[in-house]
């Protein structure tokens, strides 16, 4: 949650309004206040260096975004000129230990080559006022990031990171299923494995753990609806969903006849 300073100026002399250099001054307050050391979700998810955004926080570039556990950022430094606002951030990433997001320097573990600093300008707003630029550069909180991840992260999200009592507009309870080996239902079989990558991330942490995957097994044994169930993070949970939306399955049965289920897939990644 960020904190707002407020200033309140008492004007003892004749002159009605303050100063250009002490509106200057107060805005720059503002801005460090609201950015300075703080940490926030980088919603492009892109690391191109520099970043370069427009007044309206809009990114000028595609790029390939990358997991959103290695996607957020600390604000380190905050400049605002007349020709922008420069930002010197560093980057930051989550692991997840026992359902909970912790907070991890990525200067520990990124591959070598890639620095872990970011640059990050933003274009000058005739108003002077960079309020909504920032609100679309950046996520304070995983209720602001939800719109911005993918979708297999959405159940999760809403089970476990955002207010019991928020749901995005237009949200819809999903259909129920069955569960695999319930209900008469019998537990689909793999018939074909793919498996997971390390992400460099987890390699250079020296990370072991593992990432829990729901999905349905439809009735031509195909996996649907995969989603992450539990974590890891550091870009373990994308590879994850990867692996396992390559599996096969024999489909589970209920009185002889293929019937969807609901059944999690347990992806382990261990250093060897």
């Amino acid at each position: 949650m960020l904190n707002t300073r407020r200033f309140a100026v008492v004007l003892l002399c004749l002159a009605p309004v303050p100063s250009i250099r002490a509106n200057a001054q107060s805005a720059a307050d503002a801005l460090n206040a609201r950015l300075l050391k703080n940490v926030f979700f980088l919603r492009s998810l892109c690391f191109n260096i520099p970043l370069r955004f427009n007044e309206q926080g809009e990114l000028g570039i595609t790029c390939n975004p990358v997991p959103f556990t290695v996607g957020l950022v600390q604000i380190d430094h905050v400049d605002r000129k007349d020709a922008g606002l420069d930002l010197r951030a560093h980057r930051v990433g989550l692991l997840f230990k026992d359902g909970q997001p912790q907070p991890f320097d990525l200067a520990r573990v990124l591959p070598l080559g890639v620095n872990s600093r970011i640059d990050i300008h933003i274009a000058p707003s005739a108003s002077g006022d960079y309020g909504t630029a920032l609100d679309h550069v950046f996520a304070k909180n995983f209720t602001d990031m939800y719109a911005d991840v993918p979708e297999y992260w959405h159940a999760y999200f809403l089970s476990n990171l955002v207010p019991k009592s928020w749901r995005p507009s237009g949200y819809v309870d999903p259909t129920p299923i069955d569960i695999a080996g319930r209900s008469g239902a019998t537990i689909p079989k793999v018939t074909r494995q793919v498996d997971a990558q390390y992400t460099e991330y987890a390699k250079a942490a020296l990370f072991s753990g593992s990432v829990i995957v729901g999905l349905v097994v439809d009735t031509d044994g195909s996996p649907t609806q995969i989603h992450v169930y539990t974590p890891a993070g550091l870009g373990l949970d994308e590879q994850a969903v990867k692996a396992v939306s390559q599996y096969r399955f024999k489909p589970a049965t209920k009185d002889g006849v293929a019937v969807p289920v609901k059944m999690n897939v347990d992806v382990s990644f261990q250093i060897r």
